[in-house]
C-alpha cells in the first residue's frame, strides 16, 4: 500500500468548554454553585480538504436562516444583536438554528480532538499548590491541555502548520502558546526521535473571524451536554467526529488518564 503523502499545510481550530472558576474569594470551592462547569475541556478540530469550505458553507446557512420568515422573531437572529446573524455559538443559538447547524456538521468533515479535566481534582491541585505559596492558573491549566492536543499532530504537514486559536479573554497570548507548541514538539521527539516540523503559525481569532472555530464550538457544545447533563443526545448522533477524548483524571487504569475512540467508546457512566 502507497504511503499517504503529507499536506503541504493543515489547519488546526481550537477552542474551550466549560469555565475554570475553581475557588471564590475566600478560597472556597465553587463547584456545585449554578453556573460553573464540573469539567474544562479544550479540543482541536481538522478538515481534510480546504478549511475555507467550512468557512463558506457556514456563510451560506447564516444567509438561508436570516431569510427564513419562521425564524424572523427571533432575537438572536437580529444583525443588531451581534449574536446568530453574525456568527453560529451553540449556547446562545436558538434550538431551531442549533439543530440546523448540527444537520450541516456531518457534511463538513471536521475531525476532534479533546482533553478535559474534572474540576475535583484541579481544585485539589489548586490547594496543593497554595500550600507551597503557589498559584496554579487558569493559563496554567490551559497550555497543559493545548500543548497534550497537538503533541502528536504537529508533524503532518509539510510546509506549515496554521493553528486558530480561539482568543480568551483580552490579553495576547500568542508568545505563551508557541512556547506550549514548542514543549508538545520537545515531548514528541523525546518519545518518537527528532522529527523536521513544519513552521507553526499561531493565530488567536475570535469565532467570528473563521467557521472552523464556530464549528469547534459546537462539537464541545455537545460533549459538555453529555459530561455535564448526561444528555447524550447530541454527542451520539456525532459520535463518529470525535477521533479521540482523553479524560486525564480518571487514572484508575493508567496515569494518563483514559482515552475514549472508535474501538473504545466514551459511555455515560
Amino acid at each position: 500500500m502507497a504511503k499517504k503523502e503529507k499536506p503541504k499545510t493543515i489547519t488546526y481550530f481550537i477552542d474551550e468548554g466549560g469555565d475554570l472558576t475553581l475557588f471564590n474569594k475566600r478560597g472556597q470551592s465553587m463547584l456545585g454553585t449554578n453556573g460553573v462547569s464540573r469539567f474544562f475541556a479544550v479540543a482541536i478540530g481538522y478538515v481534510e480538504g480546504d478549511p475555507e469550505a467550512v468557512d463558506e458553507a457556514l456563510r451560506q446557512l447564516r444567509i438561508e436562516l436570516c431569510s427564513d420568515p419562521a425564524l424572523n422573531g427571533i432575537p438572536s437572529m437580529s444583525p443588531e444583536a451581534g449574536k446568530t446573524a453574525v456568527f453560529f455559538h451553540a449556547k446562545n443559538d436558538h434550538a431551531l438554528v442549533r439543530d440546523r447547524v448540527f444537520s450541516l456538521l456531518p457534511k463538513l468533515g471536521m475531525r476532534v480532538l479533546v482533553a478535559f479535566r474534572r474540576k475535583e481534582k484541579l481544585i485539589a491541585e489548586g490547594r496543593d499548590a497554595a500550600r507551597y505559596g503557589r498559584k496554579l492558573t487558569d493559563n496554567a491549566i490551559y497550555d497543559d491541555l493545548l500543548k497534550r492536543l497537538v503533541r502528536n499532530r504537529l508533524h503532518i504537514a509539510q510546509e506549515c502548520t496554521n493553528i486558530y486559536v480561539a482568543r480568551r479573554g483580552t490579553k495576547d497570548r500568542k508568545i505563551a502558546l508557541l512556547q506550549a507548541v514548542d514543549r508538545a514538539k520537545g515531548n514528541f521527539s523525546a518519545a518518537f526521535g527528532p522529527r523536521d516540523f513544519a513552521t507553526v503559525n499561531v493565530e488567536l481569532k475570535y469565532p467570528v473571524d473563521h467557521g472552523g472555530l464556530q464549528v469547534i464550538d459546537y462539537y464541545l457544545w455537545a460533549l459538555g451536554r453529555l459530561l455535564e447533563r448526561g444528555d447524550e443526545k447530541y454527542y451520539r448522533a456525532h459520535e463518529s467526529a470525535y477521533r479521540l477524548i482523553m479524560d486525564l483524571d480518571d487514572t484508575r487504569n493508567a496515569a494518563y488518564g483514559e482515552w475514549y475512540h472508535s474501538k473504545k467508546p466514551l459511555k455515560i457512566n
